[in-house]
């Protein structure tokens, strides 16, 4: 996998911190043997404008990982870890493989979190 970088700067004048390398522990490919569900949603989304979870929406990934297979399907999120991303991360009582994009760049508090 290649690494793109978009940008080195991040607001506020934060300093920022090569991903790869503060994440090394955490980091790993994307597996080949299961069957990849990406969940999309709140991408344009801000700090100023949360992703507000909708009980429909909570239901169905409920009713997805009530009927899918941990060893057939993993799950691909977006890095912010919020909303529609932390519900799927807090309710996965299966134990699916979770894999999150990785911006190049991140800020310590980002690496700490």
């Amino acid at each position: 996998m290649q690494t793109v970088k978009i940008s080195n700067k991040k607001s506020k004048g934060e300093a920022v911190l090569d991903a790869n390398t503060e994440l090394k522990e955490q980091i790993s490919e994307i597996t080949w043997d299961r069957f990849p569900v990406v969940l999309l949603g709140g991408s344009f989304n801000t700090e100023n404008r949360a992703t507000k979870l909708s009980a429909n929406a909570t239901k169905q990934i409920d009713e997805l990982m009530e009927h899918c297979d941990p060893e057939e399907v993993c799950f691909v999120i977006g890095h912010k870890l919020s909303g529609y991303e932390k519900y799927l991360l807090d309710h996965n009582t299966k134990g699916f493989r979770i894999y999150s994009f990785v911006p190049a760049v991140i800020t310590k508090r980002e690496a700490e979190k």
